[in-house]
């Protein structure tokens, strides 16, 4: 799963304030 790898920490925790606000 190198797709997951891609996603830098940063970006992730991104995405899941972004999950948390909607």
């Amino acid at each position: 799963m190198t797709d997951t790898a891609s996603l830098t920490r940063p970006q992730l925790r991104r995405l899941l304030r972004d999950a948390r606000r909607a």
